[in-house]
């Protein structure tokens, strides 16, 4: 974690856990926006657990990564995917 931010480890993992609630793949596995804002004001309610992601990029050591999906894995190249990064604006 960053050392300049100041807030207590166990509020910034909390936070991470509803960002990935909200991004379910599934949208009724979401929480809607009042559980949202009820979970960001308060330790009062306990968290699911987020279901596992329908894919994600499993990066080696080499130049392929690896996506897993289904239970089903697919090498490929870098030139093969591409991995967009967000800024501010």
């Amino acid at each position: 974690m960053d050392p300049l931010l100041d807030c207590p480890m166990n509020e910034v993992i909390r936070h991470m856990q509803i960002g990935l609630l909200c991004v379910q793949e599934d949208p009724m596995d979401r929480p809607c926006m009042s559980e949202v804002v009820i979970m960001l004001s308060g330790n009062t309610i306990s968290l699911e657990a987020p279901s596992n992601p329908a894919f994600y990029l499993r990066r080696g050591g080499g130049s392929n990564s690896q996506i897993v999906s289904d239970d089903r894995s697919l090498q490929m190249s870098q030139n093969d995917i591409s991995i967009a990064q967000l800024g501010a604006r």
